[in-house]
């Protein structure tokens, strides 16, 4: 990752505090980048069940003229049982590949072959713990999977702290339950020509994510927000102090000298991992000699 971020002045949506991160450059060569709601909408792009249902792999095919990009944690809803993705990817257009994912909706197998997708992605707690378990994955060499039992016991536990009754134990049930709550801490945001985020809440370092290009991080800003909504909503009985520059600018700078283990990624590119001095970092560059199109950090956990 280059050291050429520049941290904004934070801002306050309720118990969630932002620091918004600037950087050069424009990204020129993913200027015509699709996310899966604008590929979804014209038609292009759509999620299958494999011809035998597996609960950890579905297909992606994109049949438009435009590549699409995908974050870590993005759920897409329907088919069988609704699920999330492992870890970003970058697909070229006309290309169909095989998407590693977990369920995210224990008590359903059934229904149709499609998905649609949800427009959210997983708050960062639950980010972290698919890049931790997909880490211990890769240093087997078993791809980017999961460990599904930690997934489903940390929805449990998500629900039941926020009360939430859900038939089939989905997080999608949480997230609908609260869309009201998790849209006040969309309003009125506007990070100009940030190309990222940090985020605390109850005085704890979220995540960090930071894209290759203002355009980018604008398309995705509403869907990672929301997930971060849901973390500050199970932290809101604790207190969220200013984090001074300093915490801010400590993250970025572990992120930055840490050593990155390269990994073929699930499109197009490669992903660099790496764990360490009390973080856990991933980042996809679908062109090796080019900047990351988005790097993720997010504080080490126990598992």
């Amino acid at each position: 990752m280059r050291d050429d971020i520049k941290i904004g002045d934070p801002v306050f949506q309720r118990n969630l505090l932002l620091y918004p991160l600037y950087r050069q450059g424009n990204g020129k060569h993913f200027q015509n980048v699709k996310t899966l709601e604008e590929g979804i909408r014209e038609g292009a792009v759509k999620f299958e069940e494999l011809e035998e249902p597996d609960i950890s792999r579905i297909i992606f095919r994109n049949s438009g003229n435009s590549p699409v990009f995908a974050i870590d944690g993005e759920e897409v809803l329907g088919a069988y049982q609704n699920r999330v993705l492992n870890t970003a990817f970058f697909a070229e257009e006309r290309t169909a590949i095989e998407v590693p994912v977990s369920c995210v909706e224990e008590r359903r197998w059934g229904g149709g072959r499609s998905f649609s997708s949800s427009g959210t992605a997983l708050y960062p707690s639950l980010r972290a713990l698919l890049l931790k378990t997909t880490n211990r994955s890769l240093k087997k060499r078993l791809g980017y999977k999961t460990e599904q039992s930690l997934i489903w016991r940390s929805i449990k536990e998500t629900l039941s702290s926020l009360r939430v009754s859900s038939q089939t134990l989905s997080i999608h049930d949480a997230f609908k339950g609260y869309e009201s709550q998790i849209e006040w801490y969309l309003e009125n945001l506007d990070f100009g020509n940030a190309s990222g985020l940090v985020a605390f809440a109850g005085s704890r370092f979220l995540c960090m994510d930071l894209f290759i290009s203002p355009d980018l991080f604008r398309k995705f800003m509403p869907k990672i927000v929301r997930g971060y909504a849901l973390d500050a909503i199970l932290l809101r009985e604790q207190p969220t102090d200013i984090i001074k520059k300093e915490e801010v600018k400590s993250v970025i700078e572990k992120a930055i000298v840490m050593k990155l283990k390269k990994y073929p990624s699930v499109g197009k590119g490669y992903e660099f991992r790496g764990e360490g001095d009390g973080i856990v970092v991933r980042g996809l560059k679908p062109i090796e000699e080019e900047d990351f199109i988005h790097f993720a950090v997010f504080p080490d956990i126990k598992i």
